[in-house]
């Protein structure tokens, strides 16, 4: 099991490398909590707290205050940012840890809309040799910008429907013979992080 290195900015904890699914070669961060997430906020997640309530994101900040408080701080960090200072601070720690490889954004929260998703572009424009990637159930964000040319380092996997990936939650039993089926282990696997135009199986029910 890999365990999480966190990492400060000016004297405050916002970013992780690592966890017990994502390798050490992979800086985490994390737009906005599960509780403030706002894909949930507009419905457009089946699995937040206005959905089922099974978001593994939303069960750990209930289960682990710090947790919550954590990614809190990260989402004023995110706001309250220029985007200069992200990318000088990204290029402190890319420096620091140059076995840095991805970059994943959002364990938790979502893009709100097309400012984040300009600042993720302006991150892999940047860092050309970090993959970043990341997880969206913004359709209604995909459908007004989707078009927008992505950096062939960014890859947006759309959940259930396809952004450059299409990474669709299913129930036990049911991904197709042929389908690519997440190994829920990162370290094993990189489908969430190529451009293949592919779906990506994942059972939870």
């Amino acid at each position: 099991m890999t365990k999480s290195k966190y990492v400060k900015i000016d004297d405050k904890v916002l970013y992780k490398i690592g966890n017990k699914k994502i390798g050490l070669d992979t800086l985490i961060f994390n737009m906005q909590s599960a509780h403030n997430c706002y894909c949930d906020k507009t419905k457009q997640c089946p699995f937040g707290k206005s959905g089922n309530g099974k978001c593994y994101a939303l069960r750990n900040e209930k289960l682990y205050k710090n947790t919550l408080e954590y990614r809190e701080r990260q989402n004023e960090y995110w706001e309250k940012s220029t985007i200069n200072k992200i990318l000088l601070d990204l290029r402190n720690i890319i420096a620091k840890y140059p076995q840095i490889k991805y970059i994943r954004f959002n364990e938790s929260g979502d893009m709100s809309g097309y400012t984040d998703l300009k600042r993720l572009i302006t991150i892999a424009e940047t860092f050309p040799q970090i993959t970043v990637y990341t997880y969206t159930h913004n359709l209604k964000l995909f459908v007004e910008f989707g078009k927008i040319e992505l950096p062939k380092n960014l890859i947006i996997n759309g959940s259930g429907f396809k952004w450059v990936n299409n990474y669709k939650s299913v129930p036990k039993g049911t991904i197709p013979q042929d389908g690519l089926k997440c190994k829920g282990n990162c370290r094993e696997c990189n489908l969430c992080k190529i451009a293949h135009g592919k779906t990506i199986y994942e059972e939870i029910f």
